[in-house]
């Protein structure tokens, strides 16, 4: 081994710049002297163990805060009429395409790495209850058409029941039929419930994704 290399007594100096990152802090770091072997003989080496810690505010102003965002307010269309339909899918394929896009740059400005990072973890499953309000809505329209059908199959059905009575009590008024329509059918009721518990578990989720990250910090 023709030279070796020693740790002066001073240590280590970092300049400003490196000590303030942008997107890291550091924490801690320490200095190893290895005298390491290959097949041409023994080299004196210095090693430099760098702690670092990601900084999150960067990522909780344009990534996490705008997602909780979003799906916050594709929340907004439960409450909206079921006849309004512009405003619904408006609202739903608004807030999707807006899910994309933040997914869209968020991966751009990150490492290309082969395995999944917690942040896709995340917005996927914004992405997820943002895509779901927009399914509640189609399953919405399908319910109420099909109660619609069933209600005017019992006004039908109710009107050919009235007409040989009225035959048969010779033209005698027949009393008011007492097939009102309900104020709330059964499937309706059932699928306003299925709603509720909906939105209860997306709101459930979030909660708990917040608290994770915040943990992780």
């Amino acid at each position: 081994m023709d030279i070796e290399y020693y740790w002066g007594d001073k240590g280590l100096g970092f300049e400003e710049s490196v000590e303030d990152l942008a997107q890291f802090s550091l924490i801690h770091h320490e200095k190893m002297r290895v005298v390491s072997g290959t097949s041409t003989g023994k080299y004196s080496r210095l090693y430099v163990w760098l702690e670092l810690r990601r900084r999150m505010g960067y990522y909780l102003i344009q990534i996490y805060c705008p997602a909780i965002l979003i799906v916050v307010i594709s929340w907004v269309s439960f409450w909206l009429a079921r006849e309004s339909t512009p405003a619904r899918v408006a609202l739903g394929v608004t807030t999707v395409l807006t899910m994309t896009t933040l997914m869209s740059n968020t991966n751009a400005s990150l490492p290309k790495v082969s395995y999944i990072k917690s942040i896709d973890i995340y917005l996927g499953v914004c992405y997820l209850m943002v895509f779901a309000s927009l399914l509640e809505y189609a399953a919405v329209g399908y319910v109420s058409k099909h109660i619609k059908r069933q209600r005017k199959s019992q006004k039908q059905e109710s009107k050919e029941n009235e007409e040989p009575l009225n035959e048969a009590e010779n033209g005698a008024k027949a009393p008011p039929s007492c097939n009102s329509t309900p104020s709330r059918s059964k499937p309706f009721a059932s699928a306003e419930y299925g709603l509720q518990v909906m939105t209860e578990v997306s709101i459930l989720l979030s909660v708990l994704l917040i608290k994770f990250y915040i943990l992780q910090m």
